[in-house]
C-alpha cells in the first residue's frame, strides 16, 4: 500500500470509517494479486462478512456504499456494478459489483499532487 495513500484516508473526517477504508483499499489490493490483475466481482456482503460485521444491517452497507464512493473517487478503484436480473431459470442473479482496476496509490490529484508546469 501507498503510505501517502494511507495518511489522505487516515486524515479524512470520518472517525468511524477510517480503519474500514484502509481496511477495504488493502483487502482489494489482495484480491487484485490474487486473479493476477483480471477483473473480478465483489459485493458489500463479502466485504462485510470478511471484517466480521453483520450483512443483513443497513446501515453497514450504506457505509460500504460510502467507502466504495470514497476509494473510487480518489482512484483507487474502478468499478462497474449490475443490477439483480432474472435467470433463464427464474431464478434471480443479485446485483454484484466487477472491480477492475485497484491502483496500490489514489491519483496525485487526490493526494494535492501539484504538477511542475513545463517552460
Amino acid at each position: 500500500m501507498h503510505g501517502e495513500t494511507v495518511f489522505q484516508l487516515l486524515c479524512l473526517p470520518l472517525k468511524d470509517t477510517r480503519e474500514e477504508l484502509i481496511k477495504t483499499y488493502a483487502y482489494l489490493l489482495k484480491r487484485k494479486r490474487e486473479n493476477k490483475l483480471k477483473p473480478f466481482l465483489c459485493s458489500s456482503t463479502e466485504i462485510l462478512s470478511v471484517f466480521g460485521h453483520s450483512a443483513g444491517n443497513t446501515q453497514s452497507f450504506d457505509r460500504m456504499k460510502m467507502i466504495f464512493t470514497i476509494l473510487q473517487g480518489a482512484d483507487i478503484i474502478k468499478f462497474r456494478t449490475t443490477l439483480s436480473e432474472q435467470k433463464p431459470d427464474g431464478t434471480w442473479r443479485p446485483a454484484y459489483m466487477e472491480i477492475y482496476g485497484v491502483n496500490y496509490k489514489a491519483s496525485d490529484e487526490w493526494l494535492g499532487v501539484k504538477k511542475k508546469e513545463k517552460k
